[in-house]
């Protein structure tokens, strides 16, 4: 059902691009802001397997919704041109 929407809306790069481009390329965004290691993991819905991440009550959505602002010149970028 995604990958019609995005297509229907054209809002795939190119004809090369699915689903999965959009989680690689917000993975690498996170990185290159250098997000913390669990709070991308969070974000994409990723199970840390590491005993650490197991500590403790989590990030709250709060929390969380801090790295989104630093992301949000990427997308405006990359829509606008």
């Amino acid at each position: 059902m995604t990958m019609p929407y995005l297509k229907n809306h054209d809002l795939l790069q190119t004809d090369k691009h699915a689903i999965y481009s959009l989680r690689h390329t917000f993975k690498d965004r996170l990185r290159k802001h250098r997000v913390p290691y669990e709070p991308p993991n969070f974000l994409m819905g990723h199970e840390d397997k590491g005993m650490g991440s197991h500590y403790g009550a989590g990030y709250s959505l709060p929390q969380t919704n801090e790295y989104i602002p630093l992301l949000e010149s990427d997308w405006v970028d990359t829509i606008s041109s």
